[in-house]
């Protein structure tokens, strides 16, 4: 309680004692005069009687007033109490924030600078490192265009600009030169009232300096990859010139009079060249995907014919194995379509070969069927190839299509080949907006699409694939 509020209440206290004071003297003078002069008692018996009772209600209004003098003196004191209690409290907790603050502040790598709208620093934070252009002082006293370089500066600005604006948080990155060195800052800018803005800035040169070496090694990577595609076609093309001229005289060879035991050389020649033109045709196929030059061509097409002539190029192979192979072709699919019917035939191809290559006994099966998309111009061709061969194993599939990988490493010694087929296969398929997949002893490899369901065969591998090509108008 202050000196003027304890002063009130003493005073009311002195005057209302007074008051009480005055009254009971009052009251008894009362009683004496009316026992004095009174010749008739009864009337001084009914004075005495008010005295009395102005007295008891006197009393009592002075008792009420007195304690809730002293219950207003209690409520005041204690109010006071606590609001001193409060305040302690509070500045203690003010400095335990400023303390935490300054923690935080000094442990922190970033630049925390306060400006106005025009760019002039106002306050620097006590961080860990300041990384300033110059000294504190300097940054202090100068306008920012004096502080930093006018490109920066004028950033910083438009920054600020759009932090005002949108009330929310802005970015920018920029470069300054300190201490010798080129450092890069990442800051961000927002609004701390209608005058000033709070600037957080970040060294960010060690990031920068692995993003700009990345986008390099990346580019060279780049650079090296495309090298190895033109090399790879033009060497294909350089080996494939001469090789049709070996096959070509090979075959006229094999017209002339020959013993028998020519006949075979000559044999092993065309058989060997043509497994080796087969290798340089899939190189040169996979370098034109891999550089991304490969277009696929539309044009008009039977699509009886391409089954067809795919599985007559390979029947004479099965033949020899002693192997049966069939094929069977929705009625629904329409005779004409649209699209690149060369690259279907070689992926068609691809697949049929390998079923074959990899299938001792029994048989190569291959189911297509087909459907109209929703758009009404394209149409969804559905391949399922089969066989009862070796079959892949569950730990494999997952390199089955990748570039020069097989199914196991002994198979390039057994059966040979590149590895490249299914790879090329693969591309080409997404080319024409499709994907393919395998199932092979209830393990499943590739891309399947959703709805499709696994059907647990135990035997060989089948091979799915869908294409997208378009309906002849």
């Amino acid at each position: 309680m202050s000196v003027q509020e304890a002063s009130s209440v003493a005073s009311t206290r002195r005057w209302l004692n007074l008051l009480f004071s005055v009254q009971v003297l009052g009251i008894l003078g009362l009683i004496g005069v009316s026992l004095h002069s009174s010749d008739r008692p009864e009337e001084s018996l009914v004075i005495i009687l008010f005295g009395l009772a102005v007295f008891v209600i006197t009393l009592v209004t002075f008792l009420k007033i007195q304690s809730a003098i002293r219950s207003l003196l209690y409520r005041l004191v204690s109010d006071r109490k606590q609001a001193a209690i409060s305040l302690k409290a509070s500045k203690d907790n003010l400095e335990k924030a400023y303390l935490a603050q300054n923690t935080i502040l000094r442990s922190i790598p970033d630049v925390v600078l306060v400006r106005n709208i025009d760019g002039q620093c106002l306050k620097i934070a006590e961080t860990q490192a300041f990384n300033l252009k110059g000294s504190r002082e300097d940054v202090l006293s100068k306008p920012i265009h004096e502080e930093l370089p006018a490109s920066v500066a004028d950033l910083i600005l438009t920054t600020i600009a759009k932090a005002m604006e949108t009330r929310q948080i802005v970015n920018c990155d920029y470069i300054l030169e300190i201490g010798g060195r080129e450092a890069w800052f990442s800051s961000n800018i927002s609004p701390l009232d209608d005058r000033t803005v709070i600037q957080i800035s970040r060294d960010i040169t060690e990031r920068k300096q692995s993003e700009l070496a990345l986008e390099r090694a990346k580019e060279d990577a780049e650079a090296a990859t495309k090298a190895k595609s033109e090399f790879l076609a033009n060497m294909s093309h350089e080996i494939r010139t001469p090789m049709n001229g070996i096959l070509g005289m090979a075959q006229l060879l094999a017209t002339t009079n020959l013993t028998e035991e020519q006949q075979d050389f000559v044999q092993t020649i065309l058989d060997s060249g043509d497994m080796l033109l087969a290798i340089i045709n899939d190189i040169l196929d996979f370098s034109k995907i891999d550089a991304g030059s490969l277009e696929l061509e539309k044009n008009e097409f039977v699509f009886a014919d391409v089954i067809g002539s795919s599985c007559k190029l390979l029947n004479v192979q099965a033949q020899n194995k002693g192997i049966e192979l069939r094929y069977s072709c929705d009625k629904n699919i329409p005779s004409h379509l649209v699209g690149d019917s060369t690259r279907l035939r070689q992926i068609i191809f691809n697949l049929l070969s390998n079923a074959i290559k990899f299938t001792q006994k029994g048989w190569v099966q291959m189911d297509v069927m087909g459907k109209e998309l929703p758009d009404g111009d394209r149409y969804q061709l559905h391949f399922v190839i089969a066989d009862t061969g070796i079959g892949i194993q569950g730990d494999r599939l997952a390199y089955l299509f990748q570039s020069f990988s097989q199914a196991d490493n002994s198979i390039s010694r057994r059966y040979g080949g590149t590895g490249l087929g299914l790879a090329i296969s693969k591309r080409l398929v997404e080319l024409m907006d499709g994907n393919i997949w395998v199932e092979s002893f209830g393990n499943v490899g590739g891309f399947p699409p959703e709805h499709w369901q696994p059907t647990s065969k135990t035997e060989g591998a089948t091979f799915y694939f869908e294409v997208v090509v378009y309906q002849n108008s």
